[in-house]
């Protein structure tokens, strides 16, 4: 009995042996050499990685492999391949895969991962003027080869990107077109990837939860002179909410300058909103990239500043109306209710490149918008209702209704105007006209 357990219990405590042994001391090494291999013959050097240190170990959850000190660099002495690829710098504090059952990928073709960690990445890209990515250097042998062969299901537990930090850099712009996000943090729990699919893989995967939160964002578009950011993002979806701080659309240079170069009436608009609240039980509608469906949205404190040249001719493009912009929407819409609180707008109209530009104002907005819905075939009219101060005078009340499904073309409109002054009008009608108000009250 006593040799029949030595004979059984010896090849177990090699096999034991053999696999810590591989794990800790030549799996490491097999990783970063299949790594540095990939990245070579695909982009011939370009791309260049390293760690500072590389150790894995074996728990009681599965195999965990841990790269320290993360750096990818690109080589740009390679000329050729400049226009082609982004030039990418990417460092990371810690990469770590925690928890693989190996077990369950060698009986079969599922891959389970406890955790996945990339700590304080950051990354630069710089795009070069001409991207070209259709002459590709990837080896098309390989790149049509059935990965599904090993592996259909992929299911990570957690995975984490913690403390990150991304800048993106055109060099046709260098100064104008930087989009950064820092403190970028996401988190996704129970992702399960099905990759024996020939659907679109988001439709046909699941994940429970997504987090994501990122400081300072800003976005100047190619060939703009207005700048787009954000303060603050926040997304939790098992929460259902969506928050944004101090979003802004800045003009980089003066608006009248911006419609000079305008080959028609185009209206210059520098906006900020202090805080945006958006709020659904069904975000997860928008994986399928066909509709989307809030149940409300709230924004605070918007301030509008607007510009339009009238010097400038009228665009022979059709203009649509509010309505017609959201049935014409690449994807369907379904919003319960959208609060704008605390509105300011200003627009100033130029008409003369001597006067100065004619003023409008509507001050203490609020408006509240209903059954945004141009998902059902058969929908109840949109609904507005918005209350504000007109040329910083008059009270005014303003309700509508309009269709957004199907063929009526029933508008309602009512608008109630409180007594106001007729001089506050001067700002708007003595510059767009010859006419200076004197006195005089329109009582409603």
């Amino acid at each position: 009995m006593k040799k029949l357990t030595k004979l059984i219990l010896i090849p177990i405590l090699v096999i034991l042996i053999l696999t810590f042994s591989f794990v800790i001391f030549i799996l490491p090494g097999l990783i970063s050499s299949k790594l540095d291999n990939e990245l070579n013959q695909t982009f011939q050097g370009y791309y260049q990685l390293s760690f500072e240190n590389t150790h894995s170990n074996i728990t009681w959850q599965g195999v965990d492999i841990v790269f320290d000190d993360v750096m990818l660099k690109t080589d740009t002495s390679v000329l050729n391949l400049s226009n082609r690829f982004p030039i990418t710098f990417f460092e990371a504090k810690e990469f770590s895969i925690r928890g693989i059952k190996v077990f369950k990928l060698l009986t079969g073709k599922e891959l389970n991962i406890k955790k996945v960690l990339l700590s304080q990445p950051e990354v630069t890209v710089i795009v070069p003027e001409k991207y070209n990515t259709t002459d590709s250097l990837v080896n098309k042998e390989n790149s049509k080869a059935d990965y599904t062969e090993y592996l259909t299901d992929l299911f990570v537990d957690d995975f984490e990107i913690a403390d990150g930090k991304v800048s993106m850099v055109f060099l046709k712009k260098p100064k104008d077109t930087i989009k950064v996000g820092e403190q970028v943090n996401f988190h996704l729990e129970e992702v399960d990837l099905n990759l024996d699919t020939k659907e679109y893989i988001i439709s046909t995967s699941s994940i429970k939860q997504v987090q994501f939160s990122m400081e300072k964002l800003n976005i100047t578009p190619l060939d703009t002179d207005i700048e787009y950011s954000i303060g603050h993002l926040e997304f939790d979806y098992l929460k259902g909410v969506f928050m944004a701080t101090d979003l802004r659309i800045t003009p980089l240079i003066d608006m009248r300058e911006i419609s000079k170069q305008t080959d028609f009436r185009k209206t210059i608009t520098q906006l900020h909103v202090a805080s945006l609240n958006c709020t659904s039980n069904k975000f997860s509608t928008i994986k399928t990239l066909k509709s989307f469906e809030v149940d409300s949205i709230h924004l605070k404190d918007v301030t509008a500043k607007m510009f339009k040249n009238r010097n400038k001719p009228l665009s022979s493009a059709t203009k649509r109306l509010l309505h017609e912009e959201l049935k014409a929407l690449p994807i369907k819409l379904k919003v319960d209710h959208i609060l704008i609180e605390n509105g300011n707008m200003e627009l100033q109209i130029l008409t003369s490149n001597v006067k100065p530009p004619a003023q409008l104002f509507i001050n203490d907005l609020d408006v509240s918008l209903e059954q945004i819905n141009t998902l059902a075939v058969s929908s109840e009219p949109m609904r507005i209702q918005a209350t504000g101060k007109f040329m910083k005078d008059a009270q005014f009340k303003l309700n509508s209704s309009l269709p957004l499904s199907g063929t009526s073309l029933k508008h309602n409109y009512t608008l109630n105007l409180g007594p106001m002054k007729f001089t506050s009008l001067n700002p708007l009608i003595s510059r767009l006209s010859k006419i200076d108000l004197a006195e005089g009250t329109i009582q409603s």
